[in-house]
């Protein structure tokens, strides 16, 4: 492997690091580098290792530009949160979500003042219709920073697109129609083509997942879609990869020998077809990381060399993030280098052992083996991502997986044919043809997931912050047991399946704590917050009606392994569905939802919940088979009063709450955070419920609520006192 490849990988793992304990906490990494740059100089034995000294400027370069890309650009940006200021920008992409739209923007002036390029997103009720690619337009809105987009470190799709902020609020908007031809808008013009040639071809929720799948990215799905694919393992279809490019270039291969071309023309033609699908594709990392990777093996091609796979990964992971420091926040880009980086590294000595042990000799037999192989070493690679990013691990996709790539190829073959014979009206009732067999391959995919996620253990949580660092300890001693060749085997037959057990242990204990004592998770976004409430099997969430919030409690929601809620409670009196409610519902099935009257006699609540399991908030008292009782006090600001074990709790969502309670005194109820929440961290905190008794009795009387809860969120406002 080069020296420049190697750098790469060294650079990319060092950014990743800086990306996982954030800018701030970086400043004592330089020290430890200084002392290693030292040890460098001074000793004989590493002055003339020329991998010591590679690696070591990688982290150098890494870590600097990390924070200096925080220090300079970022942080700037993240200063105007909250604040209203005059926007001049440039309309980069467009998204229609039906009832919305929202606008991608490049900002290049804020109150006049020249600024450094960084992206605000748009996002508009109104019938905008004279906006379009290329429009530069000026508006006053008030700004606010975007959260997390899936609510942990490793899933900021703003921040690695750099859309650091956000707008639904402008007072005034001047468009002025941009340059009469732009080639980055007549690329996104005819990507919109494309896309509206597969849903005339094709039912719309198939062309959903076509559209994804040959594009990339899960815009178009469902949450209860994006759920079932990563629980079956297959997710990674909706990042561009390096089969799409490859269906691409061999039909441009096939369509090219007709007419005698060479293997030379050919390349320089699939070299051209490549750079067109990554401007289709929008550019994102996951698509710049395969496109890279074959514009190397075509020039390969081209000069006549041949083309190692893990220069050419190394070389496209430095590329990529030296032009975008924050580039390891998108998630997508980490599930595609770390699936390619397995395939090449796993891939060959498996298939070989495998078809050793089984006898393996015919070119089928072979064939089929090779699909598992791939499968397995994909799934390896991407299981430190998975781990980090996720709070499930899909167990199911092994076995999936070497199935699902059969029917992914056709979709990928008859979805470009599909969506390039109906560009042209004329072959309409073509693509009417091969958009039926399309979608009776992605028919088969999705029924395939559905029914793979139903099986017992197809996927396991990993939620719990000690499950996770169990996962990544088994994950570092079975690497440190490969680098020893004479032992390995032992080795790892000894180190792996003990790593496991404790693995196992550790869950299966919070597990066992979790259903012997009541425990009160807070998740907080922002100014908005939710509890989900555990009581021996029990669980009772108390929802919030903010967007963020409600991801970032359905992930918690998953990480713990909570399959159902048993009840609900529903903030809000408005007239319209709780969207976050729907939401959830659709993933984590709520048995009992419990509300304000008029939403239930205006039937302005979530479709999916039957009537009868519907409670008035006025009068809920309910009694559980092990002894756990409950009662819902009040409307605008309910509070929860818990039995269990002849032990009362009382939970409130707002700061302080008034209560009359039986013998006509008054408590008054408050929840202290016990540590402070940084923003950019997450943290652990313990709640504690502070009850005043009556006047005549001496001091406050503390109910722990919880011994200590770990929330999903990355982002916190700096707490002194709130609502659990």
């Amino acid at each position: 492997m080069q020296v420049l490849a190697k750098f790469g990988y060294a650079y990319a793992a060092f950014l990743l690091f800086a990306s996982l304990v954030g800018a701030g906490n970086l400043v004592w990494c330089f020290p430890a580098l200084l002392l290693l740059l030292t040890a460098g100089v001074c000793l004989k034995r590493l002055r003339n290792h020329t991998l010591y000294w590679c690696v070591l400027s990688a982290a150098v370069l890494a870590l600097a530009s990390f924070f200096l890309y925080t220090l300079f650009v970022y942080r700037p940006v993240a200063e105007l949160d909250g604040k209203t200021a005059e926007l001049r920008a440039s309309v980069e992409d467009i998204t229609d979500w039906g009832s919305y739209k929202s606008y991608e923007l490049s900002v290049s002036d804020v109150d006049g003042t020249p600024v450094r390029p960084f992206g605000v997103l748009l996002y508009s009720w109104n019938d905008d219709g004279g906006i379009t690619y290329g429009d530069r337009i000026t508006v006053r809105a008030s700004l606010s920073l975007n959260e997390p987009a899936e609510g942990t470190v490793l899933s900021d799709y703003y921040k690695s697109h750099g859309l650091f902020l956000s707008t639904d609020t402008v007072e005034q908007t001047v468009v002025e129609p941009g340059a009469a031809y732009n080639l980055v808008s007549a690329v996104r013009g005819f990507r919109d083509v494309l896309i509206d040639a597969l849903y005339d071809a094709m039912p719309a929720d198939r062309a959903d997942v076509v559209s994804g799948m040959l594009l990339g990215g899960t815009t178009n799905l469902d949450d209860a879609q994006k759920v079932t694919f990563s629980r079956a393992g297959v997710n990674h279809l909706f990042s561009v990869s390096g089969l799409h490019l490859s269906v691409v270039v061999q039909l441009l291969m096939v369509l090219l020998s007709f007419f005698r071309i060479g293997k030379r023309g050919s390349a320089v033609a699939g070299i051209v077809a490549v750079l067109g699908f990554m401007a289709l594709s929008g550019f994102t990392a996951s698509v710049m990381r395969s496109g890279i990777m074959m514009l190397l093996l075509l020039f390969g091609l081209l000069v006549r060399r041949h083309s190692s796979g893990l220069n050419s990964l190394g070389l496209a992971c430095l590329f990529l993030s030296l032009s975008n420091p924050y580039i390891m926040y998108d998630v997508g880009f980490l599930l595609s280098v770390s699936a390619t980086l397995g395939i090449l590294l796993f891939q060959g000595p498996l298939h070989w052992r495998l078809c050793r042990r089984l006898d393996i000799t015919s070119r089928l037999g072979k064939e089929l083996a090779s699909l598992f192989t791939v499968s397995v070493s994909a799934v390896a690679g991407t299981l430190p991502v998975t781990v980090l990013a996720f709070e499930e691990v899909s167990l199911v996709g092994l076995v999936l997986n070497p199935v699902v790539n059969a029917f992914v190829t056709i979709v990928m073959l008859f979805g470009f044919v599909t969506a390039f014979l109906g560009f042209i009206p004329l072959l309409a009732p073509a693509a009417m043809v091969s958009g039926a067999v399309c979608s009776w391959a992605v028919n088969a995919i999705a029924r395939g997931a559905e029914l793979a996620v139903k099986l017992p253990f197809a996927y396991i949580p990993v939620g719990g912050r000690s499950v996770k660092i169990g996962f990544l300890v088994v994950l570092v001693i079975t690497g440190v047991c490969c680098l020893f060749r004479r032992r390995r085997k032992k080795l790892l037959l000894t180190v792996v399946p003990v790593s496991l057990l404790f693995v196992v242990l550790m869950a299966g204990a919070n597990r066992y704590v979790t259903d012997h004592s009541l425990t009160v998770t807070t998740v907080c976004t922002g100014d908005s917050s939710a509890v989900l409430i555990e009581s021996g099997g029990v669980n009772i969430v108390y929802g919030t009606d903010d967007t963020s919030t409600g991801t970032a409690l359905r992930r918690l929601l998953m990480g713990k392994g909570i399959r159902a809620v048993d009840l609900y409670i529903q903030p809000g009196t408005g007239r319209r569905p709780n969207r976050v409610t729907e939401r959830l519902n659709a993933i984590v099935p709520v048995r009992r939802l419990a509300l304000d009257v008029q939403n239930i006699v205006t039937r302005s609540v979530t479709a999916s919940v039957p009537e009868e399991d519907m409670l008035p908030l006025t009068d809920i008292s309910l009694e559980y088979p092990d002894g756990t009782e409950l009662r819902v006090i009040g409307v605008e600001d309910p509070v929860l009063e818990i039995t269990r074990n002849g032990r009362r709790v009382l939970v409130a969502l707002d700061v302080k709450s008034t209560l009359e309670v039986q013998g006509g005194s008054a408590l008054d109820l408050t929840v202290a955070q016990t540590a402070t929440c940084n923003p950019g961290r997450s943290a652990a905190k313990e709640v504690l419920l502070l009850t005043p008794t009556e006047e005549n009795d001496p001091g406050d009387e503390r109910i722990a609520a919880v011994y200590q809860s770990y929330t999903t969120v990355r982002r916190f406002p700096d707490w002194e006192a709130a609502g659990a």
